[in-house]
């Protein structure tokens, strides 16, 4: 078969991991670019987008924790001390560096259109993950945090109980100090982290997880629950709608594994390896785009001016990468290199405790 031909590990990375996280990261790239920015509806790179974009967001985001997730066990090996400095390095600090950006950005712009907002508020919203795209990164962090103590518990108890939550945590009041654009913070990180907790699972057991997405029984329950998700997409809200949109998606998560696994297009394996860039910088492209081309413009009138905007923001995206190169660009998605150069500077000893030694 064609599976046994394919080299899956290259260069100490597993590719259908870097593609499933790469197109993960493209849909929520299409999913904001088609719903933020006003294009003609009659447009077909536009309404495709939308239609992609309904799929696939019970699942996106739950698939690029799912990848994070598989990572756990291994952070866990060097141990906690390394594992907890490693997500203050790389997510934590990325978290920091583009909330205070995003946050100046949106002061400067509400006094510009009259519509200023509080700094405490803004402050308060962005510190418990309600700002923005960077949410996601604060709430990242805080599975990476608890996910030592919580992988204890078993999947029988850990996975009801956060759809129970989900199900049952209101929305942040609009009119709440903490209130920002993502309200629904505290129901979406229970929803989310069974994504995040399942891959943990799954790697602390050792299950094969290529190789049980590739078996055909879990294929087809898989096809056919990303089915049904596909189907109550279109149907107005219900419990029964969001019960099955609680649990289906895990069930999805095969299928997407399976079709990375044979898909292995260097583009996308490339936004994999590079999602932090990816991730936070498009929406900040999103909204120049927005402030500085008219909303009637041919622009968003057409597929070629959809196409031409995605592809500029790809390409934008993909020269950060190889800036990363330099220190200093780098210090805006992660510290790890400036803190591994702090920690080769020589320390100067204390000519007391020297003294002493002798």
């Amino acid at each position: 078969m064609v599976f046994k031909k394919q080299k899956l590990i290259t260069n100490d990375r597993i590719f259908w991991i870097d593609s499933l996280r790469g197109w993960a990261i493209l849909a929520v790239i299409l999913g904001h670019l088609v719903n933020q920015l006003p294009w003609n509806s009659l447009a077909f790179a536009p309404f495709l987008s939308q239609e992609i974009s309904d799929l696939l967001n019970p699942v996106r985001l739950g698939l690029i924790l799912f990848v994070a997730g598989l990572f756990v066990n291994s952070g866990l090996k060097k141990g906690k001390d390394i594992y907890f400095k490693g997500k203050l390095h790389s997510i934590l600090w990325p978290f920091i560096i583009w909330s205070s950006i995003y946050g100046f950005l949106k002061l400067y712009f509400s006094n510009i259109v009259n519509n200023k907002i509080e700094p405490l508020n803004l402050l308060l919203s962005t510190i418990t993950g309600g700002q923005s795209t960077i949410w996601f990164l604060y709430t990242l962090f805080i599975f990476f945090l608890i996910i030592p103590f919580i992988r204890k518990l078993p999947i029988y108890i850990v996975i009801p109980i956060c759809w129970y939550l989900s199900l049952i945590s209101p929305a942040i009041p609009e009119d709440s100090i903490f209130a920002g654009i993502h309200n629904n913070r505290i129901a979406t990180a229970f929803y989310l982290f069974p994504f995040f907790y399942l891959a943990d699972w799954l790697v602390l057991h050792k299950k094969d997880i290529l190789k049980e997405s590739k078996n055909k029984i879990v294929l087809v329950i898989s096809l056919i629950s990303f089915l049904i998700i596909s189907i109550l997409a279109t149907i107005p809200p219900s419990i029964v709608k969001t019960l099955f949109t609680l649990c289906l998606p895990l069930f999805s998560i095969p299928l997407f594994i399976f079709l990375s696994s044979i898909s292995p297009i260097k583009p996308i394996i490339f936004i994999g390896k590079n999602s932090i860039v990816f991730y936070v910088l498009h929406q900040l492209l999103i909204q120049a785009v927005s402030k500085f081309i008219p909303e009637g413009s041919f622009i968003f009138k057409s597929s070629i001016g959809y196409i031409s905007i995605l592809i500029s923001i790809l390409l934008f995206c993909s020269a950060i990468c190889y800036l990363r190169k330099y220190s200093f660009v780098d210090l805006f998605f992660s510290s790890k290199r400036y803190a591994k150069k702090i920690s080769k500077i020589p320390v100067q000893k204390d000519s007391v405790i020297q003294s002493y030694k002798k």
